[in-house]
């Protein structure tokens, strides 16, 4: 694999919410692609992805 995930921070931030249930509080993460579309991690993933589907022959 040659695709490498640098940008992190956006990454932690939307895996890092959470709501709260009356005395719960449960996770509640999204997807990098609906936190940040417009972001380098969003673009490291869809590298990523493309990467993974031509390995296995789907690309």
């Amino acid at each position: 694999m040659e695709t490498i995930i640098f940008q992190r921070e956006e990454l932690a931030k939307c895996i890092d919410k959470t709501r709260e249930v009356g005395d719960l509080i449960i996770p509640e993460p999204s997807s990098i692609f609906d936190y940040a579309p417009d972001s380098s991690s969003c673009q490291e993933f869809e590298l990523l992805a493309n990467e993974v589907l031509n390995k296995i022959g789907l690309q």
